[in-house]
């Protein structure tokens, strides 16, 4: 949704976290024990590029940044129990080639004419131009190029086959400047306790 912190409303929140944390959190605890039980299978984990860069994305970025700290914690269990025949995989994509972006959109303006007529849309508090600048942000930043989802099924197979946990993929590339660009971002912002949005 086009929602930030400042711009944005309950039912825009509590909508996205419902399905990207929640619903995660709830099938994981569903198959996972199932998994367990099997001679080999993975857990595969999708968070986003967003979830990782810094801030911009309101309640999907964040929610993201939510499931690749689920998928961290859910490895880190499995270590500690010694279960190793569940892989687990962080996928990390950026724009992939599929209807999710206009189905989304179309979602979003329903349910935000239905928040409305109930009362539930977020007041104007001065920062409704807000949202509008992040998708702008959003499109610039992210809308230089795309990649299909079958090439990030190949790159998911091929990570999981060389046991790694952390899949950043971008523009049909796991090297792609952008990737470099946000991770070294983070990084330099967390070693500095300081956040620089640098290029972004």
């Amino acid at each position: 949704p086009k929602a930030t912190v400042l711009a944005g409303s309950y039912e825009d929140w509590f909508r996205t976290y419902d399905v990207n944390v929640l619903g995660l959190f709830n099938t994981l605890r569903t198959f996972v024990p199932v998994l367990v039980k099997q001679p080999v299978q993975s857990a595969i984990i999708t968070a986003s590029l967003a979830g990782v860069s810094p801030g911009f994305w309101g309640p999907y970025g964040t929610s993201k940044l939510a499931a690749l700290g689920m998928a961290e914690a859910l490895y880190q269990e499995l270590q500690l129990i010694q279960e190793n025949s569940v892989s687990v995989l962080a996928l990390c994509p950026g724009v992939v080639n599929t209807d999710l972006q206009e189905s989304s959109a179309k979602f979003t303006a329903h349910h935000s004419k239905v928040d409305s007529n109930r009362g539930g849309a977020a007041q104007d508090d001065g920062f409704s131009h807000l949202a509008e600048n992040v998708n702008n942000l959003f499109q610039r930043f992210w809308g230089q190029g795309t990649m299909t989802s079958e090439f990030c099924a190949e790159k998911v197979f091929e990570y999981l086959e060389s046991g790694k946990f952390y899949c950043f993929l971008d523009g049909g590339s796991e090297t792609s400047p952008i990737i470099k660009q946000i991770l070294k971002q983070r990084y330099n912002n967390m070693m500095s306790r300081r956040i620089d949005l640098g290029k972004l």
